[in-house]
Formats: C-alpha cells, structure tokens, sequence
C-alpha cells in the first residue's frame, strides 16, 4: 500500500493524461459558449428594461 507523498505522485503519473485531457475538452467548451452568455445578457438587458418601462407607466410589449 502507497501513501503519503508516494500516493500523491503515483496518481498523478496514472491520471495526469486523462485530467489534461478532460482541462482541455472543457477549456475548448468554454471559449466557444460566447453565444449562450451573450444571449443571456441580452435576454436579462430587455428584462430590467421592461421592469423600468412598466415603473415608469410606459406601455411595454412583454
């Protein structure tokens, strides 16, 4: 049975290329969503604007 230090650097010999590989996948993932969170700003924008166009007593389509 390993442990310690030795436990730390056998997992990380074993799992070191799957992990870089799940870090890259879900990197890559990431860098291209730039639509869905500019889609959920836009989406929030119209919201806050709608909010502020009923306060004021303007007639807003939902």
């Amino acid at each position: 049975m390993v442990s310690g230090q030795a436990a730390i650097e056998l997992f990380s010999q074993i799992m070191m290329r799957s992990i870089t590989c799940l870090l890259k996948s879900c990197e890559e993932r990431i860098l291209a969503n730039y639509d869905a969170i500019s889609l959920y700003l836009c989406i929030c924008l119209c919201a806050k604007y709608s909010e502020l166009m009923v306060e004021r007593g303007i007639p807003a389509m939902d």
